[in-house]
């Protein structure tokens, strides 16, 4: 509305300054510079209302191993891919990757939630565009128990920006890899943006 009101303000004093006996308001109205540029106006106002609806969508995903991984499918530097997704507001997380995509600029959390057999140990990373952000161990090579190890990463990111969990080194006295059997334990990968 304030738009309009706007609008015709500036027509009506382009009018009254340009006026003569033999222009029609047509003819002016047309002359108008800022009439000529209402639809490029239009455009603009329809992009910053996308881009304002794309910032107040919240971004989250959890997503989990669905079963436990035997040392011999495991391997130094590969992607792991959290294939059991429960949440993926946003759309940013892909099981079939293993990377989140930032839709959008902003300063983002994520957690990364390993968990090496017995008597196993298992390194990972956390990585932004190919840049190690953090990393972990999770060793229980010396022991009959399950060992679990947590992370905690803020990172910003640009829209575009990828992040995955990488395994940098690996060690075992058999056959067992990750455990991820969703009664005792889980590996997660997870996330939200905060601001």
């Amino acid at each position: 509305m304030n738009l309009y009101l706007f609008i015709f303000a500036i027509l009506f004093v382009g009018i009254h300054a340009k006026s003569s006996k033999s222009s029609s308001f047509c003819e002016i109205f047309q002359q108008c510079p800022l009439v000529a540029s209402i639809p490029e106006m239009k455009t603009e106002i329809e992009g910053l209302k996308a881009e304002v609806q794309k910032l107040k969508t919240s971004i989250a995903f959890y997503a989990s191993i669905s079963r436990s991984i035997p040392m011999s499918q495991l391997h130094t530097h590969m992607i792991l891919k959290y294939d059991r997704v429960e949440l993926n507001q946003g759309n940013g997380y892909n099981k079939h990757s293993g990377m989140f995509t930032a839709p959008v600029t902003g300063l983002y959390m994520f957690f990364v939630t390993n968990n090496a057999a017995d008597y196993s140990t298992i390194s990972f990373k956390v990585v932004k565009n190919n840049v190690v952000k953090n990393q972990g161990i999770s060793d229980a090579i010396a022991t009959g128990a399950r060992l679990s190890v947590t992370l905690a990463t803020p990172v910003p990111l640009v829209s575009g920006d990828t992040v995955y969990v990488k395994i940098s080194y690996l060690r075992a006295k058999h056959a067992y890899g990750l455990t991820s059997d969703h009664r005792h334990d889980e590996c997660s990968f997870s996330g939200y943006k905060i601001n």
